[in-house]
């Protein structure tokens, strides 16, 4: 056995004091794993599930809200200040200078809508962090009437739709942005217009089955850009789980399903105990089966019959 020593030869000796690390990972936001627990693994598992779920959370107003017309705002007012001084010391030319009055005019009423609806849009972040999520849909609602047209903007209010139940409303605004250029936000879109379909999946009591395919239809999608988002695997068996009960005729799966839907705040978080890694490949090395037996059932239908040799009488 070897000893660490210190730079004096002394033993160094090192004291467990759980009170004081649980201290630290709570005042770090983190999670304390004491020594005597026989499941350290699970737990760490569970621990790192919960970080990553939170890196995808549907938070709104990350993004920076843009400040620079404030910086053409001095401009404007200047080249306005300019024009109606010269306007009153010239007679000739009155004409190209009242265009140019006009003109500077409507650039700052531009100017200041666009400032409006920015700040529209940073007031409803705010509110949805407070967890307002109607006043949230309000000031969002607000901003993109104003013409803040921004992709972020309209996710964010059908993210605050989604966690305002409002969840036609949430899939309306998802599908104008699920095919922009921006790939962690159209991921962000998959996944929550997902997440909206599977919710209403689970909750219909009778039928359901479209929103369940949209919502595995989305989640294969989201898989396919992150294949290791273990959210996105739980949620796409939730979803295939209730479509394998409900075409099967029983519709008794829907009811105990939606109590655990994900919340849209954490938009799908893994259950206690996580999903392992292997039973995420099990999943979609199932969902690759169940895709090529569809595959080829349809194959199958659409080739011709062949017709029987020899005479047919």
């Amino acid at each position: 056995m070897t000893l660490k020593r210190d730079q004096n030869g002394q033993i160094v000796v090192t004291h467990y004091t759980p009170g004081t690390l649980e201290a630290a990972a709570q005042a770090a936001h983190g999670t304390f794993i004491p020594a005597s627990a026989t499941d350290k693994a699970a737990r760490v598992r569970q621990a790192l599930s919960t970080l990553r779920t939170a890196e995808h959370a549907a938070e709104t107003g990350e993004g920076r809200t843009p400040r620079f017309q404030l910086f053409l705002l001095p401009a404007v007012l200047l080249l306005l200040l300019d024009a109606f001084l010269a306007d009153r010391r010239l007679v000739v030319g009155r004409e190209p200078l009242a265009a140019a009055s006009g003109l500077a005019a409507v650039v700052l009423v531009a100017i200041l809508g666009a400032c409006a609806g920015a700040g529209e849009s940073h007031d409803a972040a705010q509110a949805y962090r407070g967890g307002r999520y109607a006043e949230a849909v309000a000031l969002y609602r607000k901003a993109i009437e104003q013409g803040d047209q921004r992709p972020r903007t309209i996710y964010d209010f059908g993210t605050a739709n989604l966690a305002l139940d409002s969840v036609q409303n949430a899939t309306d605004a998802f599908d104008r942005v699920i095919d922009i250029p921006d790939r962690e936000l159209r991921y962000r879109a998959l996944f929550n217009r997902g997440l909206a379909h599977l919710r209403r999946g689970l909750a219909a009591k009778t039928g359901g089955g479209d929103d369940l395919d949209a919502a595995l239809a989305d989640y294969k999608k989201t898989l396919i850009m992150r294949p290791n988002d273990l959210d996105a695997k739980w949620n796409y068996e939730l979803a295939l789980h209730a479509r394998r009960e409900r075409g099967g005729g029983g519709g008794g799966g829907g009811a105990d399903n939606s109590s655990q839907a994900p919340s849209p705040q954490a938009q799908g978080p893994t259950p206690s105990g996580g999903l392992g890694l292997n039973q995420a490949e099990q999943l979609l090395a199932s969902a690759a089966r169940e895709e090529r037996d569809v595959q080829a059932r349809q194959l199958r239908e659409r080739q011709p019959a062949i017709p029987p040799n020899g005479k047919d009488w």
